[in-house]
This record gives C-alpha cells, sequence and structure tokens, in this order.
C-alpha cells in the first residue's frame, strides 16, 4: 500500500504543490460558485476564495525558494524568445491600451501563465517527472469520473450551478458533461489532454496497459460527453497526423480507430441515434465554409473587421473576454473570443501575430529535434499536445484559459530542454 501510494507522491517540493495546484483549479470553480452564488465577492472571505487559484499559482513559485536543491538554468534561445513574446505584446499593448485594470486582467489571463514555461526550465528533479505527471493526470480521471457521476446521479446540481453562474444550462441534444469546472469547453479541453497522455501509455505498453486502457476510455468518454468540437477535433487531427513519424504506426492506427467506435458508441447509447455525430460534422463544415448562420463566424467576422479597423491592436485587455466583460473601455474588440488568433490581433495586433508566429516556429522547431524523450508525455507526445492547443486556438480562446494554460506552458518548458 505504501508503495502504491508513493508512485504518485514525488519527494521534490515544487511538484507536490503543482499537483495541489491542479488539485485546487479543479474544485475551485465549485467552491466559488457555491460561496458567491455566482455574486461579485462582498466579504474579505469571499474575496479570499475568489484568489484560491492565484495563491495556489503562487505557492508553486514560493515553493522554489523553499526547495532543497540550487535552481540551475541556463538561458538560450528558447527562453529569450519567450520573454521578448512576453514583453513585445505586454509593452506594446500597455502603450496603446486603455486603463491599468484593463492591462492587469489581460496580463494575468495571457501572459501570466507563461511562468510556468520557466517552472518546467527550471525543473531540478526530472526523475520525478514520471511520478507528478501521474498524480496530475490522476487528478483529471477523478474529474471526469465526478463529472459522469453528476450527469447521471445529480443532474439538479448542474441546473443549480449554472443558475449562480448566470448562464442557461449548455445543452447539444443532450446535457453537456461539464464535471466541477461547469463550463463543456474547458472541461473537454482538460478531458483532451488526459486522453493523449493514457493514449501514449497504452500505445506504448507500459506497465499496468489495462489499467491505462481503462483510464484512457474513462476520460476520453468525458471528452465526448462534454460535446465540444474544438478539443475533439483537435485532438482526433493530432492522432492523426502524427501516425507517419512515430515508431507506433500500427497500435496508434488500432486505439485511434477503437476511440472512434467507442466515441459512436457513446453517441449510440445516450441519444439513441447518431444525431449528435451528425450534428458535430456538419456543424464543423458549416463553420469551416463560414456559412452565415453560424454563431461563430459571425464573431470570426466581426473581429476581422475590428482587427481591419487597427491593425495595430486595441491594446493588453481590450480584446476577448476581459474587453467582453469590461465596460468602461470605448475601443475593444469584444467578439474576439471564439478564436485566440483572432483575439490577438484585435488586442496587440500585427506585432502580437508576428512574435507568436516566431514563438509557435521555434517551440515546434525545439520540441521536434526533442521528440525522442522517453519520459510520458515528454518528448513527441510534448510535441503533439503543443499541436493540439494551436488547432483548438482557431476556434477557441485556449490559451486564456488562466490558470489552467499553466500546465501546457510547463510541459512545453520540461520538454524545451537544450539537452534532451
Amino acid at each position: 500500500m505504501t508503495s502504491n501510494i508513493s508512485a504518485f507522491i514525488p519527494k521534490y517540493l515544487p511538484a507536490k504543490a503543482l499537483i495541489f495546484f491542479v488539485f485546487v483549479i479543479c474544485i475551485s470553480p465549485t467552491i466559488q460558485l457555491l460561496a458567491t452564488h455566482g455574486n461579485s465577492p462582498q466579504t474579505l472571505g469571499e474575496y479570499l476564495i475568489m484568489l484560491i487559484p492565484d495563491i495556489s499559482v503562487l505557492l508553486i513559485f514560493l515553493s522554489l525558494f523553499f526547495q532543497k536543491e540550487k535552481l540551475h538554468f541556463n538561458m538560450y534561445l528558447p527562453d529569450y524568445i519567450v520573454i521578448g513574446f512576453v514583453v513585445i505584446n505586454v509593452g506594446w499593448g500597455i502603450l496603446i491600451g486603455d486603463g491599468f485594470i484593463n492591462h492587469a486582467k489581460g496580463f494575468r489571463l495571457t501572459y501570466l501563465p507563461i511562468a510556468f514555461y520557466f517552472l518546467g526550465r527550471t525543473w531540478s528533479k526530472r526523475d520525478e517527472i514520471d511520478t507528478t505527471l501521474k498524480s496530475i493526470f490522476a487528478i483529471f480521471v477523478a474529474l471526469a469520473l465526478s463529472g459522469w457521476i453528476i450527469w447521471l446521479f445529480f443532474p439538479e446540481l448542474t441546473t443549480l450551478m449554472y443558475k449562480y453562474s448566470g448562464h442557461l444550462v449548455a445543452k447539444y441534444f443532450i446535457v453537456r458533461m461539464t464535471s466541477l469546472l461547469w463550463t463543456p469547453v474547458l472541461f473537454g479541453t482538460l478531458m483532451a489532454w488526459a486522453s493523449y497522455y493514457y493514449f501514449w501509455k497504452v500505445i506504448r505498453r507500459e506497465n499496468n496497459f489495462w489499467i491505462s486502457a481503462i483510464l484512457l476510455m474513462i476520460t476520453f468518454s468525458a471528452l465526448v460527453m462534454s460535446v465540444s468540437r474544438g478539443p475533439l477535433i483537435s485532438f482526433f487531427c493530432v492522432l492523426i497526423l502524427q501516425i507517419p513519424f512515430i515508431r507506433f504506426k500500427k497500435k496508434s492506427i488500432l486505439v485511434t480507430l477503437a476511440l472512434i467506435l467507442f466515441q459512436s458508441l457513446i453517441s449510440l447509447s445516450v441519444t439513441k441515434n447518431f444525431d449528435t455525430q451528425k450534428w458535430m460534422i456538419g456543424s464543423t463544415f458549416s463553420t469551416i465554409g463560414m456559412q452565415k448562420d453560424v454563431t461563430r463566424v459571425n464573431r470570426w467576422q466581426q473581429s476581422l473587421i475590428d482587427f481591419k479597423n487597427r491593425p495595430l491592436g486595441y491594446g493588453l485587455g481590450s480584446a476577448g473576454a476581459v474587453a467582453y466583460n469590461n465596460n468602461s473601455t470605448k475601443s475593444k474588440a469584444t467578439l474576439s473570443t471564439d478564436g485566440w488568433y483572432l483575439k490577438l490581433a484585435c488586442e496587440t495586433g500585427v506585432p502580437g501575430l508576428i512574435s507568436f508566429s516566431v514563438l509557435m516556429s521555434v517551440f515546434l522547431s525545439v520540441l521536434w529535434r526533442n521528440r525522442e524523450f522517453s519520459i510520458q508525455i515528454i518528448g513527441f507526445p510534448a510535441l503533439g499536445l503543443g499541436l493540439m492547443v494551436i488547432i483548438q486556438c482557431v476556434s477557441s480562446n485556449v490559451l486564456d484559459f488562466y490558470p489552467y494554460i499553466g500546465l501546457f506552458w510547463f510541459i512545453i518548458g520540461l520538454t524545451t530542454h537544450e539537452k534532451p
């Protein structure tokens, strides 16, 4: 029993803090909604509850100063590119933007999580990466199971939490699974990451193969039940794109086909037909075809108009979710909430797009070079995770999923290492 527990508890203090962070951000939306009923915080206790995710982020970086091992960090090209990307976008965004509060919110949402990249770069206990990732994705499995329990046995809880949030219950043929996050796209994104992690454990046929296969089915079924096209499409795109380049071609094809069949069976068992799949395919092609009756297409078109009107951007915090929820700024691109590239284009304009293109080019190049790392999601799987986020950013603002996106930056930092 002790050895089984130790397999999920690393000794490295920042690793423990990171695991605690993931646990906290999985339960904090529920705690916050129950504490405030969706209203603005009024008491000191409510303010502290709303700051729980930020406090957990702070604890991770404080743990770096209390751990026994010394930090070893040598700057090299990708690190300078990351810093340059942040400096260019934050500096330019503040210069052309309007209001300190907007700038602070925009920085927190998009650029603060990039600190996790440097957490990965300074990670001294690389022999405990495996244990750390096992614990993190075990939490995601628990999140998936919680989603199934709520969806099957406590549907009234979903109605109550959506009432608190001020939104209608998300439905596409079925009530979309959200687990404890109460937002299907974020939940689906995390389930896509977890499914990809267990996909690699399955095709590598590591220890406890059947356990990994079961965990893959749990997380993937939760992804399907979120009815989130972006995470699901990006997940399958990466599975297909990577087949010619990996050593596990036959296994990868077999598992991919098995997941497609599994998705069809879930659809059939839940809706008694294949309407969900038909809708997902039809809706996706309608979006790709830029049909006028699609809400996301209308937002894209308006955001393009906003970008053309101000190609150098509206300023940090004047696009995307921050602008949408803010009434104090006159010049803003409020509808750039369904595609991160358009959001970046509207926020910091052409300089932002150029800097991000350079950043992604360098990352993909380094991740490709380091693709033969053998540790779990590090190496080729990290390259796939990067591609998954890049693809999903077309239709949603994934890189603004604060603070959850910190895990993505952390994994990129772990893999973007000068010595594979």
